[in-house]
């Protein structure tokens, strides 16, 4: 649908990183962890991470070098789409149904916010 979500999880993945307060074990681990709704970091990790029926996948990798980039290119068995194309791929639906995100919310605000908002206030429930 939108980057704004991954890159606001980056970025509290770095500064978590930073201030060594990392809630997972890995900084990779950290990102899917704050891109979840969800305070549980094993169902952050499934609902997030890959898994045999992934049929398609937005990979994130902090400062990729050029041969970080090649070598995702050969694990990956599938065609690169880029990054203007995301709205197309997105199921919205289940985006809707991950982050419990209501009619109601639909209606009042843009899918986005609603997502950054239940990133941002999970630690706070």
């Amino acid at each position: 649908m939108d980057l704004f979500p991954l890159n606001v999880a980056a970025n509290k993945a770095l500064t978590a990183n930073a201030r060594g307060d990392l809630v997972t074990r890995s900084l990779h681990a950290e990102l899917l962890h704050n891109l979840s709704g969800s305070k549980h970091i094993v169902e952050s990790l499934n609902r997030f991470g890959i898994s045999p029926k992934s049929e398609k996948i937005l990979v994130a990798k902090f400062n990729a070098t050029d041969e970080d980039v090649g070598k995702l290119k050969e694990l990956i068995k599938g065609e690169e789409v880029d990054m203007q194309a995301l709205p197309k791929h997105a199921n919205v639906e289940r985006i809707k149904q991950l982050y419990g995100i209501s009619p109601e919310e639909t209606r009042a605000q843009y899918i986005v916010d609603s997502i950054v908002m239940k990133m941002a206030t999970k630690s706070m429930s």
